[in-house]
């Protein structure tokens, strides 16, 4: 290279610094590609091992899950069990007078129910019926009577409650209240 005139040498030079430069360039936009990509591929690889975690903790709970499912089915079926399906009539009068019987209130008054669909939730697959009762008793029991109502049946709820002095000068209340219950709708033979 001494013995290249000084141009020569110059160009020479210029050539290894411009091919140099080149693949200096080269490299650093494949080794940038490169690492961007494993960079790219460890997010994934994090990404896929926490979706892994997740589907496993998810098998891992399915027993539980499946036992809760089964719990709330069983709870489902007493409840059901409780509830007016047939004559509703029938099944309200029966209800109430045995659940007065050793309780301190009378209620000679039972309206007849008035069915409809349960616009509570769309697809509901229980029907409501709406009743009207009117007795007397003490304070305390009707008390007590309403909320052991509502808490031996859930489906029910009673409401417009109204209560007067008893005119017959006793120290009896009058009452009067709707009860609203859920009718279980009649196996159907034909369900798709």
């Amino acid at each position: 290279m001494k013995k290249l005139p000084k141009e020569k040498r110059n160009q020479v030079i210029l050539v290894w610094l411009i091919t140099v430069a080149v693949i200096a360039g080269w490299a650093f936009v494949v080794l940038d590609y490169q690492m961007n990509g494993r960079l790219n591929a460890k997010l994934q690889l994090e990404k896929r091992v926490e979706q892994f975690k997740s589907m496993t903790n998810q098998l891992a709970q399915a027993e539980e899950l499946q036992k809760k499912a089964d719990e709330a089915s069983y709870r489902l079926e007493i409840i059901e069990s409780k509830m007016a399906n047939g004559d509703t009539f029938t099944w309200a009068l029966n209800t109430i007078r045995d659940f007065t019987k050793g309780r301190q209130v009378e209620i000679p008054q039972i309206s007849q129910p008035a069915i409809t669909d349960c616009t509570l939730l769309p697809g509901f697959p229980y029907q409501q019926a709406k009743l009207t009762v009117a007795g007397s008793a003490f304070y305390h029991d009707l008390g007590l009577f309403i909320a052991d109502l509502e808490n031996q049946f859930p489906h029910a709820r009673i409401s417009n409650l109204d209560i007067q002095p008893n005119t017959t000068g006793s120290e009896k209340l009058s009452f009067r209240f709707d009860i609203s219950f859920l009718v279980k709708p009649e196996p159907t033979a034909n369900r798709s």
